[in-house]
């Protein structure tokens, strides 16, 4: 007699007397559905794999050093937007941004931080999401159309030390989202370390005119081990990186893409974008990456952004309003014991900041730098607040005339770590 037959499907043990039935257990999938975002994969077994990849590397592709600097470029305390025309070496562009230029230079460069009109956004490429609300649009004024070996404009940051951490041990990438009126134009980025003993530049092309371009350097080489300058310590200044519009050749290397010991901003063939009056560069965004990759621009939500600057920079006027401004909101008052020429009063940074800042005193009455206004309407003028400050705090105004009795002292000020 025949062994009866098990139902398809079922398990059937080796000892039994029951013949299997039909196929065996249940049907693998046989392809990979096209669904939207499907990351899956069919295995060599013909189940569902998910690679590895797509989990182990998620810490790994979601840091940037200078999302803890202003990455792209939205946060503006000092300026709150206004056109800066053609600003000095070592001025704040925006927050975290300086500009670096020769004195010589006769060519004239404006900046502003550009609002974005609502529905206008600047998005990440192949999607419809909006990266920031104001990039750093730098327009040449007068045009400088020969460079002497000296000449340079470029802006920089100074990363701190802590920010640089992730990315000591290996290779590390950077991603740019830029535009220029210029087809073609050729640009620098610089690593430094500080003082600028070494350097790592790369020349960019921007191939098409009022267009942005992501630009993506992978695999950055490791940071050189023949520098002693590279810091993660708070406080300190673990690298700086820069971005070249024009530079003769006392700070261009004709050797690229790897450390070269010197001080250079500039690669050979750049251009010069001061050539042309009109001609325009503006910065959405910068990546900075451990690892090989460079991954999809990643997001900063403005208040995140706006709490890390504060570790640099931070002011008494609210955030729109322009240090020097004539305005009450946010002030702070001091008390003057008696006739004397120091007011007296705890006032706590919005954070701790990274190191001990400068502090500007401006008057609340009048917008003047350097003074304060006491409560008698006397304006004092040759203020400082330098006393007693610290890195979440300072404690007292000094100025030059005494007032005539006991007294309030009102002031606003901005604390600065120059970074």
């Amino acid at each position: 007699m025949a062994n009866p037959i098990a139902v398809p499907g079922t398990v059937v043990p080796a000892s039994s007397g029951v013949s299997p039935g039909g196929a065996q257990g249940l049907t693998g999938p046989v392809q990979v559905s096209a669904d939207t975002g499907n990351i899956a994969q069919l295995g060599s077994d013909g189940l569902v794999l998910v690679p590895q990849s797509q989990i182990w590397s998620v810490r790994l592709r979601s840091y940037n050093s200078l999302a803890w600097g202003n990455p792209n470029f939205e946060i503006d305390q000092a300026n709150v937007g206004t056109v800066l025309t053609n600003p000095a070496s070592g001025t704040r562009l925006v927050d975290r941004w300086f500009v670096g230029r020769s004195a010589g230079l006769t060519g004239t460069v404006n900046t502003q931080k550009a609002a974005i009109a609502f529905g206008s956004g600047i998005v990440v490429p192949g999607t419809s999401y909006a990266i920031t609300q104001g990039a750093l649009n730098v327009v040449v004024g007068t045009a400088q159309a020969s460079l002497a070996a000296g000449d340079y404009w470029y802006f920089f940051q100074n990363v701190e030390g802590p920010m640089m951490r992730e990315l000591q041990q290996d290779v590390h990438s950077l991603t740019l989202l830029v535009k220029s009126s210029v087809a073609g134009l050729k640009f620098s980025v610089s690593l430094r370390d500080n003082p600028n003993t070494y350097t790592l530049v790369k020349l960019c092309t921007i191939p098409s005119a009022n267009t942005y371009t992501l630009i993506t350097l992978p695999s950055l080489p490791i940071w050189t081990a023949s520098s002693s300058n590279w810091s993660v310590a708070p406080g300190t200044i673990g690298y700086q990186i820069g971005i070249c519009l024009a530079s003769g050749t006392t700070l261009t290397t004709a050797t690229t893409d790897v450390w070269t010991a010197g001080n250079y901003i500039a690669a050979s063939g750049m251009s010069n974008l001061l050539a042309t009056a009109g001609a325009s560069f503006t910065a959405a965004l910068i990546q900075h990456e451990p690892g090989g990759i460079c991954s999809q621009l990643m997001d900063l939500d403005f208040d995140t952004n706006l709490w890390r600057c504060l570790r640099y920079l931070d002011k008494s006027y609210d955030y729109a309003i322009k240090p020097g401004t004539i305005n009450d909101n946010g002030r702070v008052s001091f008390w003057a014991a008696g006739a004397t020429t120091a007011g007296i009063a705890p006032v706590t940074f919005s954070r701790r900041m990274a190191k001990v800042p400068t502090i500007t005193i401006y008057n609340p009455v009048t917008g003047a730098v350097n003074s304060v206004r006491d409560g008698n309407v006397t304006d004092h003028g040759s203020a400082t607040g330098a006393t007693w400050t610290g890195e979440h705090g300072m404690n007292r105004v000094d100025f030059a005339t005494a007032t005539t009795g006991a007294t309030q002292i009102y002031a606003h000020y901005v604390a600065d770590t120059g970074w």
